[in-house]
């Protein structure tokens, strides 16, 4: 699985490059809690999961469908974001998350 992330207060800013649960779990709690602090997954196959900090222990979880002109999002606090890290390690679609919208681009 390949990560990727961009800290607000920091500056701090990585491309997607390879790294295991333990790290991407380490770097996703080490962002800033500023807007546009945001935090993706990348998984063999291209697909994207991300999460962009929008409030307190708020954070917008997206899954860009670019075969649909779209993306699924809905908002999760720190706890349904590690989650859905932990699951798309594990091989589970993030796209099986209950309270998806989906939105056109």
């Amino acid at each position: 699985m390949k990560i990727f992330f961009s800290d607000s207060e920091t500056g701090a800013r990585r491309d997607a490059y390879e790294a295991d649960l333990d790290e991407a779990i380490d770097v996703f709690y080490e962002l800033s809690d500023l807007k546009g602090s945001f935090f993706g997954l990348v998984n063999d196959s291209g697909k994207i999961v991300q999460f962009a900090w929008m409030d307190n222990d708020k954070w917008t979880i997206n899954i860009p469908l670019p075969e649909r002109l779209g993306a699924l999002h809905k908002f999760g606090d720190y706890e349904t974001c590690q989650q859905v890290i932990i699951d798309y390690f594990n091989g589970i679609s993030p796209e099986l998350l209950d309270g998806l919208e989906f939105e056109e681009f």
